[in-house]
């Protein structure tokens, strides 16, 4: 079953999801700027290595990362089915992936 929106409601919608987002990315831009103006100051040799390590660490995230965004549409689904114990065994199978994914360094 279907709703047509208004264009208002519509937008509404929209902002209602994409606020919190943008100010997840403002707020972790403005950290990783203060991080790299503060190393700026204190040596190039250390803001060279944070680049590098940054850089590896944000592979490594991107990777652990796909965990939470596997497990959405297959809660979805299971939801959308009425398959209450799927979503709670996709979840659960999930948050352990996600827990033991740090405790295996590559």
């Amino acid at each position: 079953m279907t709703t047509d929106l208004t264009a208002k409601q519509h937008l509404k919608n929209i902002a209602t999801l994409g606020l919190p987002l943008i100010g997840s990315h403002v707020a972790q831009f403005s950290i990783n700027m203060t991080d790299t103006l503060m190393l700026g100051w204190y040596d190039v040799e250390v803001l060279a290595a944070q680049v590098i390590a940054g850089t590896a660490f944000f592979v490594l995230f991107i990777l652990g990362s796909g965990f939470a965004g596997a497990v959405m549409p297959m809660v979805a689904e299971a939801e959308a089915a009425g398959e209450g114990t799927q979503v709670r065994r996709v979840t659960r199978m999930a948050i352990w992936a996600s827990l033991f994914y740090p405790a295996f360094p590559k």
